[in-house]
């Protein structure tokens, strides 16, 4: 009590319209609320990141397995354009996704390939996942994919980053392989 008392009389009071008396503002604070305004600054989310791989249109995908007889088996756009390919040759059953925030814009292509054990093998579709893999998009090296596909066809998990896509081949068995293209993050 004495404390605010004598700042009283060393700080002169101001007198607001109404006739009450304004408060001056205590600098002790301020000098908390600053640290305080940093910090929430700071935590604030980062703007979103986008996602798709420059160049790459679902459009191109598409046409490209239609010349390959695959069948357009449906597309979604709530949100989230989802573009799927299926088609069932020589004892191998090809899927191809693709996924993107709208019709131009490619997030992710994800290829599943399937054999019968006793109608196909899995590997006379290699050149089918390189002609995926190999499709045009910003600062493409399609020649450094095709040599990666060929050289890790075989293994049972292989990465590689081209450019700004990143491509992951998986291979769980003899049986089916996996491609996955998307944007590399930094």
């Amino acid at each position: 009590m004495i404390l605010s008392d004598s700042l009283r009389r060393v700080s002169p009071s101001v007198k607001h319209r109404s006739g009450r008396r304004a408060s001056r503002s205590n600098p002790l604070v301020w000098l908390l609320l600053i640290p305080f305004l940093l910090l929430l600054g700071a935590c604030s989310s980062p703007p979103p990141v986008d996602l798709a791989i420059p160049g790459l249109d679902q459009g191109d995908i598409a046409y490209a397995l239609a010349d390959k007889g695959m069948v357009n088996a449906g597309q979604s756009g709530h949100g989230t354009w989802r573009t799927t390919h299926k088609a069932f040759m020589g004892g191998i059953d090809y899927n191809v996704e693709a996924v993107g925030r709208d019709p131009e814009a490619v997030d992710s292509v994800r290829v599943v390939i399937t054999s019968d054990s006793t109608l196909g093998n899995v590997f006379a579709s290699q050149p089918f996942v390189r002609d995926i893999a190999m499709a045009r998009y910003d600062d493409c090296d399609p020649e450094r994919v095709r040599q990666w596909l060929d050289e890790h066809f075989h293994d049972s998990e292989s990465r590689i980053v081209v450019g700004p896509a990143e491509f992951t081949l998986y291979a769980p068995s003899d049986y089916r392989r996996e491609l996955i293209i998307r944007r590399a993050l930094p």
